[in-house]
């Protein structure tokens, strides 16, 4: 089962503490990102501490729903496997690898609408 960023949350509060993380050393992220790295490092703990995101959004310059997709990335995901965490506030890290949720039509057996 697939789980938002909230729900992974509600499953395992203990994640709500960003010191629970797994450190990414500021050393090994090229130049050009650390700075991006960091403020999503920020965005993220704020949103962890329950600020609300609207708040977080002006403060950032940013958009509620960038900040949202942020969460996503870090934490969204099936049920069964690990969140990606702080890995996916590296700046075009590649987290996962595409799969499909659904498997696409075959001409016997036709799916959709």
């Amino acid at each position: 089962m697939y789980l938002s960023w909230r729900q992974r949350l509600i499953q395992r509060p203990g994640l709500y503490e960003f010191t629970n993380w797994p450190v990414v050393s500021i050393n090994t992220i090229q130049l050009g990102k650390r700075r991006n790295f960091l403020r999503n490092q920020q965005i993220v703990s704020r949103v962890l501490h329950k600020i609300p995101m609207k708040l977080i959004a002006k403060e950032f310059q940013r958009s509620s729903s960038s900040i949202s997709r942020l969460m996503e990335r870090c934490l969204a995901g099936e049920e069964d496997a690990l969140p990606a965490l702080t890995a996916a506030l590296i700046p075009y890290n590649r987290i996962y690898q595409g799969a499909r949720r659904s498997p696409l039509p075959l001409l016997c057996k036709q799916t959709g609408t």
